[in-house]
């Protein structure tokens, strides 16, 4: 499912959400969030929805910047010299929430006393972490149960030697800037080298190197072609366990299955 150059944000949630309404009811029921092995596909599912609802919500304050992270983030601050970060702008400016709620509507209020632009800033960067880091754990839940040899579910240590190619695919590509965008979140989870190392870890470098070379919007439509990987991994699983389990039916013309298992090769002795 390849996405055009000129294809929008917008127009990509509306296609992501009619894709996530091909899965059966029934499937949604039938498999249980955080079992082991192809039962993990429900799992997969909620993870990619509320990766959608996350990015939507992110577009919908704002369109994503254009402009490369660092350069944003330096001209949004200029306008407030005396300002540490947008975090910093929300904690002096906030007001209060409210939310209002309805048969068939959520609406959510945030007031702020002023700057509401460098808050958006804060809450949309928030939100599009959020989602990299569901994707992210999406790999995790889809590498295990998946047959496909899949770039996208490459470990990490897999995808630092990809990103060492200078030719290296675009999916690599972009499933590291979400791995990075996840990393940068979430400081206590990346070391820092105790010697720094002349040649830090690829991921690591591309990591350090994310903000001057992305911008937001390259953050979020990574996001989305990872999303439609992801999915189409998904689905495929999905398919391969609902031969599986037609298999065994007409291996059982009454209905039972046979417990999967090894025999213990022992026969009991007659007599």
């Amino acid at each position: 499912m390849p996405l055009s150059s000129t294809t929008t944000p917008k127009a990509c949630f509306a296609r992501l959400w009619k894709l996530l309404s091909v899965p059966k009811s029934e499937l949604w029921r039938k498999y249980r969030a955080a079992a082991q092995g192809p039962e993990r596909q429900r799992e997969a599912l909620e993870l990619l929805a509320s990766v959608v609802w996350h990015l939507e919500l992110a577009h919908s304050l704002a369109p994503w910047p254009t402009q490369k992270m660092e350069e944003f983030y330096w001209e949004l601050l200029c306008r407030q010299p005396d300002a540490l970060t947008p975090w910093k702008i929300w904690v002096d400016h906030y007001n209060e929430a409210k939310v209002t709620r309805s048969a068939a509507r959520i609406l959510i209020d945030y007031s702020l006393h002023e700057r509401a632009d460098v808050g958006v800033y804060a809450v949309q960067n928030t939100l599009i972490a959020d989602a990299a880091m569901r994707l992210d754990s999406i790999r995790e839940v889809l590498l295990p149960i998946s047959n496909e040899n899949s770039l996208v579910l490459m470990a990490r240590s897999d995808l630092e030697r990809r990103l060492q190619n200078r030719t290296a695919e675009r999916i690599v590509k972009d499933t590291a800037i979400i791995v990075a965008f996840r990393d940068s979140y979430l400081h206590a989870e990346v070391a820092t080298p105790k010697a720094r190392w002349k040649n830090p870890p690829p991921l690591a470098e591309f990591r350090r190197k994310l903000s001057r070379r992305y911008s937001l919007f390259d953050v979020g439509m990574a996001c989305i072609r990872v999303w439609m990987e992801l999915y189409e991994l998904c689905m495929s699983s999905i398919e391969q366990a609902d031969r599986r389990a037609e298999g065994e039916q007409r291996a059982a013309p009454d209905g039972t299955r046979k417990k999967a298992g090894r025999s213990s090769g022992r026969q009991k002795k007659a007599g």
